[in-house]
């Protein structure tokens, strides 16, 4: 599956792996999916990890992805989110969402690597 994911209820985090080309309407169903999830607490984090995504957004795509994440904010209320990186195409897209996200989350920061993003979401607020 392009778009997987774990959730550690007990840290309250939930972990995303975008892989391959990942079409808009993957992302889209991932984001339901999380809706339907009872599992997932409020303020959960989350961490991104877009190291092996190959197939990146356009502007309108995102626009029609945030319009989701809005949809199932109520149902699902995020605290902060690292989105790991490594390429600079990958790194622009995660400072693009960085940008369009920061309203549904406490926090959003882009990182290369994983260990920079795990020690910010680790790090207490």
């Amino acid at each position: 599956m392009p778009v997987s994911y774990r959730y550690d209820d007990s840290t309250n985090r939930l972990t995303t792996r975008c892989e391959g080309a990942v079409t808009q309407q993957e992302v889209i169903e991932h984001f339901r999916q999380l809706g339907r999830d009872g599992r997932l607490r409020p303020g959960c984090d989350v961490l991104l990890d877009l190291s092996f995504q190959e197939a990146l957004p356009t502007a309108d795509q995102m626009n029609d992805i945030m319009a989701i994440i809005e949809d199932i904010h109520d149902l699902v209320s995020f605290g902060r989110c690292a989105v790991i990186a490594p390429e600079d195409l990958t790194y622009g897209l995660g400072r693009m969402f960085q940008g369009f996200a920061w309203p549904m989350f406490t926090g959003v920061r882009v990182y290369r690597t994983n260990a920079g993003a795990v020690t910010w979401l680790d790090a207490t607020v």
